[in-house]
C-alpha cells in the first residue's frame, strides 16, 4: 500500500488493487466528500477514519490544498502514520465544494502519510499538477467505469511522469 520512495505513483497505482478508488459515488457537499475519502484512506492504512476525517478537514497538510476547476486535492499529515496512501474518487455529480471559482467537484484526490515523508509530500504535489492538466481531466471525466477510471489515471500519471529527476552528485 504504501509508495516506495523514488517510484512513481503510476508506478505505485499499478501495484495495487483498486481499494484506492472510488467511482460513481455521490456526496451531498465538501463534509460528505471529504468523509468518503476520509474512510477509503483509513481502510488502506489501518488508522480510525474519524481521525483521518479530522486531519482531512483541519489538520496540517503537505501542501496547500487545491480546489479548483472541479477538482479537489486534499491533504493530511498524521504523525502517527509511518506509511503513505492515496485515494482518488471520480462522483456520479458534482459537488458543491465551496470552492473560490464555485465550480462544483467531481474528481477528488486524497494523500495521508507522515509528516517528515518525502513521499508523500510529492505525491500530494503531483496530484496538484495533475489536477492543472486539462487533457488528463478530461480523460478522466471521460471515465464510465471503474476500469476504465483505473486506466485513464495511470495514463495520466505516466504521462505526465511523475518521477523525481536523479540528484546529480559530485
Amino acid at each position: 500500500m504504501n509508495t516506495p520512495l523514488g517510484t512513481s505513483l503510476a508506478d505505485s497505482f499499478r501495484v495495487v488493487d483498486m481499494g484506492r478508488l472510488l467511482f460513481g459515488v455521490e456526496a451531498a457537499g465538501k463534509p460528505h466528500l471529504l468523509s468518503l475519502l476520509a474512510a477509503r484512506s483509513a481502510r488502506l492504512s489501518g488508522l480510525k477514519p474519524h481521525r483521518v476525517f479530522e486531519a482531512m478537514s483541519t489538520g496540517v497538510h503537505f501542501t496547500s490544498d487545491r480546489v479548483a476547476g472541479g477538482v479537489a486535492v486534499v491533504s493530511a499529515a498524521l504523525p502517527e502514520f509511518g506509511g503513505v496512501v492515496w485515494t482518488a474518487a471520480r462522483l456520479m455529480t458534482p459537488a458543491p465544494y465551496g470552492a473560490q471559482d464555485g465550480v462544483p467537484v467531481d474528481l477528488a484526490f486524497a494523500v495521508i502519510g507522515n509528516p517528515r515523508s518525502v513521499t508523500a509530500r510529492r505525491a500530494a504535489q503531483s496530484f496538484a499538477r495533475l489536477s492543472r492538466d486539462q487533457e488528463a481531466l478530461a480523460y478522466l471525466r471521460s471515465a464510465t467505469s471503474i476500469s476504465w477510471f483505473r486506466a485513464e489515471l495511470t495514463w495520466a500519471l505516466e504521462r505526465l511522469d511523475y518521477r523525481e529527476p536523479a540528484k546529480m552528485t559530485g
